[in-house]
């Protein structure tokens, strides 16, 4: 989010702003979707493998334990060659080898998935923030895109309501000259009283339209 901050820096609730904003936001939710869906595939692949090393232990323990139990029988039996006890042995100690190596394998897997939960919960938290963020700045950029509307509205009726009322200026202006015009006096003034009254109301209700 840093990033937004610094694109839209000193005009953060500017139409273009909120525009620059969108695109940002938009970016980094579509990154944070990809990184989540990338952890999680990790996450799936450290599973296996963690269920892998435990089926291999779990192998290895049993064969650990036939060994160990066909020498015990040897030796109780007293039959057989110091040889043959040997060999056994080696296959115990092997399979021994073998079961420890699992464990420590079984034990790092499981690490492995403790960590990739971790990040898949931190990836799904920073995918939920974005999108929030996304939403949030979409809901102030449709705000000020219907203020920018609204406002060229109002800047047209506003023109529209000045322009009659210019003309009823203009319409007195042109009954002053018709009036200068004429040559009685008692005429001007007769003429001038009904014009003024006239074209006075039509400025007034124009003027109130303002």
């Amino acid at each position: 989010m840093k990033l937004v901050s610094a694109q839209t820096e000193g005009e953060a609730n500017s139409l273009a702003a909120l525009q620059k904003k969108h695109d940002t936001l938009q970016k980094t939710l579509d990154a944070t979707k990809q990184k989540e869906d990338a952890v999680r595939d990790a996450l799936q692949h450290a599973q296996d493998n963690y269920c892998k090393a435990g089926d291999t232990l779990n192998s290895y323990k049993s064969q650990l334990a036939a060994a160990q139990e066909k020498l015990d029988g040897m030796k109780e039996s007293g039959t057989a060659s110091n040889k043959e006890l040997e060999a056994q042995q080696k296959v115990v100690d092997s399979l021994s080898g073998k079961v420890e190596q699992s464990e420590k394998s079984y034990q790092s897997a499981e690490k492995k998935v403790s960590t990739w939960k971790t990040s898949l919960n931190n990836a799904e938290t920073a995918t939920v923030q974005a999108s929030k963020a996304l939403e949030e700045n979409d809901k102030y950029l449709a705000e000020a895109e219907s203020s920018t509307t609204n406002t060229a509205t109002s800047i047209d009726e506003f023109g529209r309501k000045t322009k009659a009322a210019n003309g009823c200026v203009k319409e007195i202006g042109q009954s002053l000259l018709t009036l200068e015009a004429k040559k009685s006096l008692s005429d001007i003034l007769s003429d001038l009283s009904d014009k003024m009254g006239e074209l006075g109301t039509k400025a007034y209700d124009a003027a109130l339209e303002l």
